[in-house]
């Protein structure tokens, strides 16, 4: 059982982008994460261990609760989901909307400066963070076992015309 969720509803490289967040978020809960994001990234979450997928938001109440986004539906979905504590860290540029301060009890929007997103993500979740940043994990054996994998990501707006995504990974790292 997660104590921590988590709602996410962008685009697939920027769900690979914030697995170091959610890394963080799992290390410092002692368990997984819930994640509620786009039904199809399902594959790419299985990847992650420390990640529990879902769809929509339960009856669950949970003790904290991190949006990454700035979108209306994660914030509809913040306000359905129970969280003694709910906060949202939105990116650089986007703009905070007049419901967010209705929703969430802390909200983030600092400066990228020089960190790449993903250790912005990182940098600003728990605030004070333990250790050194650090990307993806490469080694197998930290892995649960996976194999080595590269996940080919292209990024458009244009979704492809059944509107699935899809993830394929190929044996021998390419």
């Amino acid at each position: 059982m997660s104590r921590c969720l988590v709602i996410f509803h962008k685009q697939l490289g920027d769900l690979v982008l914030l697995e170091s967040a959610l890394r963080c978020l799992a290390h410092a809960n002692g368990q997984a994460v819930d994640l509620i994001t786009r039904s199809g990234f399902e594959p790419l979450g299985s990847l992650m261990p420390h990640v529990n997928i879902r769809s929509k938001p339960n009856a669950k109440i949970y003790d904290t609760l991190w949006c990454f986004d700035d979108r209306r539906k994660s914030a509809f979905y913040s306000l359905l989901s129970r969280a003694r504590e709910k906060h949202l860290l939105i990116s650089p540029g986007a703009s905070i909307q007049w419901y967010h301060s209705r929703i969430f009890r802390t909200i983030h929007a600092p400066n990228l400066g020089r960190s790449h997103i993903s250790e912005y993500y990182w940098k600003h979740t728990l605030g004070d963070n333990r250790g050194a940043f650090s990307h993806l994990n490469s080694d197998p054996h930290q892995r649960n076992g996976l194999i080595p994998f590269h996940l080919p990501i292209t990024c458009t707006s244009i979704p492809p015309p059944d509107g699935k995504v899809r993830i394929g990974l190929q044996k021998d790292g390419r």
